[in-house]
């Protein structure tokens, strides 16, 4: 069933801090959520709607209750046209957390890739340092940042954040990292035996699925279409 777009609604700061305070409270009173265990994660906030999130997502809109990808979801993603790339880029830019690593303030983050599934979109902004992910549908709204390092020499792949909403229903979960110079394609096989394809630019990938599944194994190649780099991720505990 297709759903109508939710209305946008713009909170002042200070509404932002009561409801950021309220979903505190709430925190505290319920059980803790499964996480992955991740010493990179950052910011890590959730209303009760998300309250299965793990990882580095932040929720910063509303979830209708209906799943974010639906039937209209695709393993293989499509390029998201300049303008709305541009648009999404620039509400992430204003809605991600904050970021920060151990010796203070991360760097500024920029766009370098978008990409659309279906009725959803998906940007990632990446820094020096930290990277950070809003994903859109037409009834929901997530965003997430985590510290992002360079790869070390010789490094192919770096998986820096795997994590989403577990709750199902409501599931989405993602993986994004560094990929090496050599790296022209990504695939993320998960635990509920789909194999995603990555959108991959400048350094970065990322991926994202509409279920509560692992990712198992995310592999790079070249050009030539040989594997370049192979990363098992852990599970999560949901």
């Amino acid at each position: 069933m297709n759903l109508p777009d939710a209305p946008h609604v713009e909170l002042s700061p200070m509404r932002l801090e009561q409801l950021k305070a309220f979903v505190v409270r709430e925190a505290e009173n319920r059980p803790r959520p499964a996480r992955l265990a991740s010493r990179r994660t950052r910011a890590v906030l959730a209303t009760a709607a998300l309250a299965g999130v793990v990882g580095g997502w932040q929720a910063v809109g509303l979830l209708s209750g209906a799943a974010p990808a639906g039937a209209a979801w695709s393993a293989v993603p499509r390029p998201l046209a300049a303008p709305d790339a541009e648009e999404l880029a620039r509400t992430c830019s204003a809605r991600l957390p904050a970021g920060t690593t151990p010796g203070g303030t991360s760097t500024p983050v920029t766009p370098v890739l978008a990409e659309r599934r279906g009725t959803s979109s998906a940007v990632l902004m990446g820094g020096a340092d930290n990277a950070g992910v809003c994903l859109q549908g037409r009834n929901f709204w997530a965003a997430g940042r985590t510290e992002a390092p360079p790869l070390k020499a010789g490094q192919a792949l770096d998986v820096q954040e795997n994590g989403g909403n577990v709750t199902e229903g409501d599931a989405a979960r993602y993986v994004y990292g560094r990929a090496g110079s050599a790296v022209t394609a990504v695939t993320v096989d998960t635990s509920d035996g789909r194999r995603v394809t990555a959108t991959v630019k400048d350094g970065f990938f990322f991926a994202w699925w509409p279920s509560v599944a692992d990712p198992t194994t995310v592999t790079a190649a070249d050009a030539t279409g040989e594997k370049v780099g192979s990363v098992r991720t852990p599970k999560i505990r949901h």
